[in-house]
C-alpha cells in the first residue's frame, strides 16, 4: 500500500502532466495559425501541408480532453494544496 506522499507525488507528476498538455496545445494552436495567415489563401487548400496541420491543431484538444476539464482539476490540486 502506498503512503500519503507517494500518493502525492503521482497526483502532482499528473497535475504537472496535465498543464504541459494545455500549454502545448495551446501553443500548437497559436503556431498554426500563424504559420496559415503567413501563407494566404493557399494555406486552406488541403494540397497544402500547412492546412492539414492547422487542422490537426484544431482538433488536437478534442482527442487530448477538453482544455478546461484539465484546467480545472490543475486549479482543484492548487486550491487544496494550500
Amino acid at each position: 500500500m502506498e503512503n500519503d506522499s507517494e500518493a502525492s507525488n503521482k497526483i502532482r507528476n499528473i497535475l504537472y502532466k496535465f498543464m504541459d498538455y494545455c500549454y502545448l496545445f495551446f501553443f500548437q494552436d497559436k503556431v498554426a495559425t500563424e504559420c496559415l495567415q503567413l501563407h494566404g489563401g493557399l494555406g486552406y487548400m488541403l494540397e497544402y501541408p500547412i492546412a492539414r496541420a492547422f487542422l490537426d491543431a484544431r482538433v488536437q484538444p478534442i482527442y487530448g480532453g477538453s482544455n478546461e476539464i484539465m484546467k480545472e482539476l490543475i486549479a482543484r490540486q492548487i486550491i487544496s494544496d494550500k
